[in-house]
């Protein structure tokens, strides 16, 4: 990430975990006996482009529509929405 100071490594799993926040909510959402979904594969996977922002983490055109075809596809798939 561009906008992090050069002295971070958010790679030195001894002082950063960055599947915490994954990690949290998933043990969140089965305690509550809701469903997860973990973004991430889908932003990456599906995109020859970047989804993220070159300055931040905020999505782009190209990211929210992955996202979008991701859930859309978890929608049909457990019927909430009709199969065209």
């Amino acid at each position: 990430m561009a906008y992090y100071p050069k002295g971070v490594d958010l790679t030195d799993s001894e002082l950063y975990d960055t599947d915490l926040p994954q990690r949290m909510m998933g043990e969140l959402t089965i305690s509550l006996t809701l469903p997860f979904y973990d973004l991430r594969s889908p932003l990456l996977r599906t995109l020859e482009t970047c989804p993220y922002q070159p300055r931040n983490m905020h999505w782009t055109t190209y990211g929210h529509q992955a996202v979008a075809d991701y859930l859309t596809a978890i929608l049909l798939e457990y019927g909430y929405i009709p199969k065209i």
